[in-house]
């Protein structure tokens, strides 16, 4: 029954993790939906939802020198990416320093129910919109667009994952690991469900009715998995618990003291401002490496990868070509990253990353795949020439990308819990 009752706790513990990034991986991979919406509505007014994305596919291959169209994509469209990394990730960074304001207000438990209902309500206009004619008010949609992303995010990553990650740590490495493979899944699962709508429908609008529609099941699943978590016995122990991170093992669910109970307490009394210095003091160099692998991922990532367009003829190819080579396989190979880190030692495969400092230095050669993925056929293009046409180099350097993305971060973040 323990055994059953564990399996539960961490089945429950994956989903909330997924939940985590799942908004944020939402927005960013509904780009059928959203070019619809920010499409050239008055040269395409007469073109159907199923032809409108070779349309679009048509027009940019037209700055690739192919002939395949006549019109180039907006600008809107072009600049969704873009604008989406920026908004997002600074609402994530809001979002933690909010967590972390509220540690000693707040109870974990709190944070978690309002980042879902904060979810929830931002989820809410993004489907009225998929009901709404806004051709005549296509930049009004982008910046709300924007807006209701960034509140997802907030809530999400700064509140959901900070605070999902904040109960794993007080339970054992398996839960820290499964919150890690979770948050992973999230961004499968959103491909995944973004090439199955783009699939099943014909009409784009459809198409975003559906995917934001299972989205917000999924919130409400995952709020019901965190009220069983925190319901657990074994959780009412732990929950708002700021004990070391502590190994468990795969028969003794007793954890170890790693710290005196003195040392302990003694960092309970500490301001909120005194515990934070204390923390950066013990951790800030893991912690600055997994800053430096999220801003480079970020870099290319959506922003730059999206905009690379294929090199075959192939409609259906084109069709799925930024769905699958872009975000589906990034989002495996990251997984795969994270995986390879958590079950394979690096001193006995790896003897190059047994220290820090080589792991900083894998992590700043990352910057090389930024010039070789821009060198790709990017459009739109004015300043330089595509220097790599080549469909199966760039699934290459995008998979790299993710791969080491996967790798470094989890390396990065377990040490820096670690120390904690």
């Amino acid at each position: 029954a323990a055994i059953m009752h564990t399996s539960k706790t961490i089945a429950a513990f994956a989903i909330v993790a997924m939940t985590s990034l799942i908004p944020y991986n939402l927005f960013m991979n509904a780009h059928q939906y959203i070019y619809y919406k920010l499409r050239n509505a008055t040269d395409f007014s007469s073109s159907n939802d199923s032809s409108l994305l070779d349309d679009i596919l048509a027009a940019d291959r037209n700055q690739s020198n192919l002939s395949l169209g006549s019109q180039p994509t907006t600008d809107l469209q072009r600049a969704y990416e873009g604008w989406f990394t920026l908004t997002s990730n600074i609402a994530c960074i809001l979002g933690s320093l909010v967590n972390t304001l509220g540690t000693d207000s707040l109870s974990n438990s709190f944070r978690v129910i309002t980042g879902h209902v904060i979810v929830l309500l931002s989820l809410m206009p993004a489907i009225l919109y998929t009901f709404m004619d806004t051709d005549n008010d296509q930049t009004g949609f982008f910046w709300m667009t924007m807006l209701f992303s960034s509140i997802s995010s907030f809530a999400s990553i700064g509140l959901i994952g900070a605070g999902i990650q904040g109960l794993a740590a007080t339970y054992s490495k398996t839960h820290i690991n499964v919150v890690i493979i979770g948050q992973s899944i999230a961004g499968i699962t959103t491909c995944l469900m973004s090439i199955f709508c783009q699939a099943a429908t014909e009409s784009a609008i459809l198409n975003g009715r559906v995917y934001f529609g299972i989205a917000f099941t999924w919130t409400i699943v995952s709020v019901i998995c965190y009220l069983f978590v925190i319901r657990s016995a074994h959780a009412k122990d732990r929950i708002d618990d700021c004990d070391p991170l502590v190994n468990e093992d795969e028969e003794d669910e007793e954890p170890e003291e790693t710290q005196h109970p003195e040392d302990i307490q003694a960092l309970h009394s500490r301001s909120l401002c005194d515990r934070c210095t204390h923390i950066l003091q013990q951790c800030w160099p893991d912690m600055a490496t997994a800053l430096f692998v999220i801003l480079v991922s970020c870099a290319a990532f959506p922003a730059l990868c999206s905009q690379v367009r294929t090199q075959t003829h192939n409609a259906t190819w084109g069709a799925y070509f930024s769905s699958v080579c872009c975000f589906l396989l990034y989002s495996c190979a990251d997984g795969l990253g994270r995986v390879f880190a958590m079950r394979i030692g690096i001193a006995s495969v790896f003897f190059f990353l047994i220290t820090r400092r080589q792991l900083q230095n894998l992590a700043l050669a990352r910057i090389l795949l930024l010039p070789l993925i821009a060198a790709c056929d990017v459009q739109p293009r004015w300043h330089s020439p595509t220097l790599i046409r080549n469909d199966y180099i760039f699934v290459l350097l995008n998979m790299s990308l993710a791969l080491s993305n996967g790798f470094c971060y989890t390396h990065a973040y377990v040490k820096a819990v670690q120390f904690v």
